[in-house]
């Protein structure tokens, strides 16, 4: 599999994670001090370092009913062992204990590091361009 493969390999499955709740995944796609960031555009914002990202991304999208994310095809730029990526995203998530749909589209932009022959995510960041909450 070719680096540019491995790494839409990684992008690929965070989505899926995420869709089917498989939280333990992101332990694997993960650097040990990786970040992901989020910016939720209304002065809202998410960061969560190492080990702390499993507990705080099943806590943020864990409590929905259900959760379908839908990833643009990612632009990669690789140098090395070191790779950036970027690719748009749409969810939509519904949260009955609030009752509120979600539709959420926005920007992830990432690096990358090869870590013992595999590729991982050092940064994951999340920018909001455009969300729309209503009621179930």
């Amino acid at each position: 599999m070719s680096d540019y493969e491995a790494i839409q390999r990684v992008i690929a499955r965070y989505t899926d994670a995420i869709n089917r709740r498989d939280f333990a995944v992101l332990d694997e796609v993960f650097a040990p001090d990786g970040v992901w960031n989020v910016d939720a555009g209304d002065g809202r914002v998410f960061r969560f370092e190492g080990p702390q990202i499993r507990a705080g991304i099943s806590g943020l999208v864990g409590n929905s009913a259900f959760t379908v994310q839908l990833a643009s095809l990612p632009v990669i730029e690789i140098d090395g062992d070191r790779a950036r990526s970027r690719c748009m995203l749409f969810e939509t998530l519904e949260q009955p204990a609030i009752g509120a749909r979600f539709q959420n589209f926005g920007l992830y932009e990432d690096e990358l590091s090869k870590l013992d022959g595999r590729w991982v995510f050092q940064s994951r960041r999340f920018t909001m361009k455009n969300s729309r909450k209503t009621p179930l």
